[in-house]
């Protein structure tokens, strides 16, 4: 599952419900949804982790500025 956070505000309702369709069948078995809306992702699933991996080193790499 990609946990890529975007910000469209641009972006019609319509094209974002179509890429949240796609990445919930694209990621099928990664995660789970309970009935009250949880979701839990399956950190058994190698793809998962190096998904997980890959948000964490594009965290590392921004830049904090500070006002002094």
């Amino acid at each position: 599952m990609s946990l890529t956070i975007g910000f469209g505000f641009n972006m019609c309702s319509s094209n974002t419900e179509e890429r949240l369709r796609k990445a919930l069948q694209e990621n099928r078995g990664s995660y789970t949804i309970s009935k009250d809306g949880r979701v839990e992702l399956n950190l058994s699933d190698e793809k998962v982790t190096k998904a997980i991996k890959k948000q964490i080193e594009n965290i590392e790499n921004i830049e904090e500025v500070t006002d002094k």
